[in-house]
């Protein structure tokens, strides 16, 4: 997937070599060490570095989150490019147990509501939404908006 929020998440750098279940990344990226705040959210949500583990992970917050119109806009305002399979298939509990563990975050952690439209947007959703799937991509979102905004500061 070109999207830059996959890319954010997945945190690798552009490589040649093909991996199972491996999507885009496009050539100009490059995988950065995440302060420590940011890199405690992301392992909740990934568990480890582990290659498969990500793309999983990765394939059910997009899965969640194209079938949220508020979500999927979301994600489009970061890159409108979306390349990535569809569809991934049913969504099914995760093995690594990322919506239970967003649910663990501290909302102060990662939530800044009215900095932006965009803020605003993933704290609603995460307040108010009934499922947890809804609330944990939300989460995963905002954590990408975050990365984007470190990446930003060190001239990335």
């Amino acid at each position: 997937m070109i999207n830059h929020v996959r890319c954010l998440l997945f945190n690798e750098s552009f490589s040649s070599t093909y991996y199972d279940n491996d999507e885009y990344v496009h050539k100009g990226f490059t995988a950065i060490s995440l302060p420590a705040a940011l890199r405690a959210v992301w392992l909740l949500l990934f568990g480890s570095d582990n290659r498969e583990v990500k793309n999983a992970t990765l394939a059910q917050i997009l899965t969640i989150a194209d079938r949220r119109e508020d979500l999927f806009n979301i994600i489009r305002s970061f890159d409108s490019r979306i390349t990535y399979r569809q569809p991934y298939g049913q969504f099914t509990e995760p093995a690594n147990g990322w919506i239970a563990a967003a649910e663990e975050i501290d909302p102060t952690s990662i939530f800044r509501p009215d900095q932006d439209d965009v803020d605003d947007a993933l704290y609603k959703i995460w307040a108010t939404a009934p499922l947890e799937a809804d609330r944990a991509a939300a989460v995963a979102i905002t954590l990408a908006k975050r990365i984007n905004e470190y990446r930003e500061t060190i001239g990335i």
